[in-house]
């Protein structure tokens, strides 16, 4: 799991999920986003995945956005493709800059 640079939540940026050690291409793709409390998964989802992701050959790219200050989000992206299905994690800490 990848952890993230801390953002503020007024920022909005993409990131990159790199597929390319498991596929050629991606055919589809899935997103979801939960809020993490001493790395154990809350009911208190905030989604910080603010568009639905794009598919570019074997990235998927996500913008986020928003986010409560103080928390860490887990996004988990799940792509498809030729040689099966395949899942990359991050966490993103917000905190009030």
């Amino acid at each position: 799991m990848t952890i993230l640079h801390e953002k503020d939540p007024t920022e909005t940026f993409n990131i990159t999920f790199d597929f390319s050690n498991h596929m050629q291409s991606i055919n589809s793709v899935v997103v979801t986003c939960s809020t993490l409390i001493n790395s154990r998964l809350s009911s208190d989802v905030t989604n910080i995945a603010s568009t639905t992701p794009v598919i570019s050959g074997n990235l998927v790219i996500q913008k986020i956005s928003g986010g409560q200050s103080g928390n860490t989000y887990k996004i988990r992206c799940e792509a498809t493709g030729a040689e099966g299905t395949f899942v990359l994690t991050c966490t993103q800490p917000v905190r009030t800059l």
